[in-house]
């Protein structure tokens, strides 16, 4: 955050450079969020949306550089484990249905289920330094590089057990099996645990500008962001297709 501060602060002081142009934008994007390790029990991953805002300059003909801030929306998993209980089987004795041997008959206890969800938000602030390889006519491709502030913050939270419905019995003097329901009572809830990682992540980006009016441009862009979570943990790729609208000054 210390880092973007001090460059919003260089982008407005060289704003009166003769050559320098400055713009701002505001962003609508898709957050696609991708996380190392099986991506059959990835928690971590999602896809939402998100809105951002950008400052910055031309600060020669081909070169731009621009601060900006990128929140996504909260993507949420739940999982769901059951686990069952059988108990020790019993014997059965078939004499009183008039036959000659006997049989085990195990009584199958609640399964119980417990839920588990995970929540997780990513904001990056990032400082990139823009490229554009031709300066004329209304299609302006622009190549972007730079470094994001990553803050991702996650919650854990889990409720159980619950006992779900019905087993299987002997009815003991009765000659059948019987059907019988459990009563669900209510699941305790887990207070929810949370996580917060402030890290560093490398950023390219591509803009392909198209102006509008002098003053002007509709944005189509695109910004990638790689990074790793403290303590050892997953290592992670964003991806942010998105639409600006740039006004320039």
């Amino acid at each position: 955050m210390r880092l973007s501060l001090i460059a919003l602060a260089v982008v407005l002081i060289a704003a009166s450079s003769a050559h320098a142009q400055v713009f701002a934008s505001g962003a609508a994007f898709g957050d696609i969020k991708r996380f190392s390790g099986d991506p059959s029990n990835s928690t971590l991953d999602g896809t939402a949306f998100g809105g951002g805002a950008r400052v910055g300059m031309f600060v020669a003909p081909r070169w731009s550089v621009e601060v900006g801030i990128d929140i996504g929306a909260m993507t949420t998993k739940t999982r769901s484990l059951s686990i069952p209980r059988l108990t020790p089987p019993i014997s059965a004795d078939l004499a009183v249905l008039g036959l000659t041997s006997s049989f085990p008959i195990g009584i199958l206890a609640p399964v119980f289920s417990f839920q588990s969800r995970y929540t997780n938000r990513l904001i990056a602030t990032s400082v990139m330094l823009g490229f554009r390889p031709g300066t004329t006519g209304r299609v302006h491709p622009e190549f972007l590089g730079g470094l994001t502030f990553v803050h991702f913050a996650r919650t854990f939270d889990t409720s159980g057990p619950t006992p779900l419905a019905s087993g299987l019995v002997w009815t003991g003097a009765t000659t059948s099996l019987s059907q019988v329901s459990y009563i669900v009572a209510p699941a305790p809830v887990v207070r929810p645990h949370d996580v917060v990682d402030n890290v560093p992540a490398a950023a390219v980006g591509f803009n392909l500008a198209l102006d509008l009016a002098r003053h002007l441009a509709l944005v189509p862009e695109v910004r990638a962001h790689a990074f790793s979570l403290n303590g050892g943990s997953p290592s992670a790729f964003v991806l942010r297709p998105g639409l600006a609208v740039r006004w320039i000054f």
